[in-house]
């Protein structure tokens, strides 16, 4: 039986684009099993554009003199090397393989692309990203809207309950998850300026779009129609 201090085994996903000239290009993403930090090979060169001060986030609280590359950047910079001569609308076969099971997607690869860019920025130490990194010890790409809005409301409420227990007050009303919500789509979008500054097509530009759409929506929608319906089925099935 393990105990509190054993370290957990490494967390592998592992990403093949399959495109229409028949080229395939894996991408394998390793995860520190303890704190789902991303594992990178140090040292390795990286494009000027990943470099701190480069369109910097407004906001950001990292410090140039501190911090030499921006940590989403670093982490994305042999995927948008991948992605720079292709357009986004091309199709592609996305296959996504983890320890117990494997997706397989087909369409655009502006979409395709998206939850692998998301899970290396959640991942990379980026400290207003880090916010959605425990979503990734049950990573699930290509997830629709109501599913993303499932997932991020889960994650606050079992933090809701972790900061009970410390004897913090709730966010009953999801005021810090509208935030923290509106601070992601913010970092999002000041990412896409970024990519926009260096010189290749607009693949993985839309791919952070997407991301940035996808995390703006339950900032939108927390006390809508879905909130309703979920409400509904935890009193029927739950509640009684």
């Amino acid at each position: 039986m393990s105990s509190p201090g054993d370290a957990r085994a490494p967390i592998t996903y592992n990403y093949t684009f399959t495109f229409e000239d028949g080229t395939r290009k894996t991408f394998t993403v390793t995860l520190d099993g303890d704190t789902l930090a991303a594992q990178r090979p140090p040292d390795r060169p990286l494009p000027e554009w990943t470099r701190l001060g480069f369109n910097q986030c407004p906001g950001c609280p990292l410090k140039t003199e501190e911090h030499e590359r921006c940590p989403p950047a670093a982490a994305l910079a042999d995927v948008i090397d991948a992605f720079k001569d292709r357009k986004s609308f091309a199709p592609v076969e996305v296959s996504v393989g983890s320890e117990n099971r494997t997706y397989t997607w087909r369409g655009a690869i502006q979409k395709g692309a998206s939850p692998l860019v998301g899970l290396y920025m959640v991942t990379s130490g980026c400290p207003v990203l880090d916010r959605l990194r425990p979503l990734v010890e049950t990573h699930l790409p290509f997830m629709s809207r109501h599913e993303t809005m499932y997932r991020i409301l889960a994650l606050h409420l079992v933090s809701q309950f972790f900061a009970q227990r410390r004897g913090e007050p709730l966010d009953v009303e999801l005021a810090g998850l509208r935030r923290r919500m509106d601070e992601i789509r913010d970092v999002n979008v000041a990412f896409c300026t970024r990519l926009r500054g260096i010189d290749s097509l607009d693949a993985s530009v839309n791919a952070v779009v997407i991301l940035a759409t996808m995390g703006d929506f339950p900032a939108q929608k927390m006390m809508g129609v879905d909130m309703e319906r979920l409400e509904r089925l935890l009193r029927e099935y739950y509640e009684r």
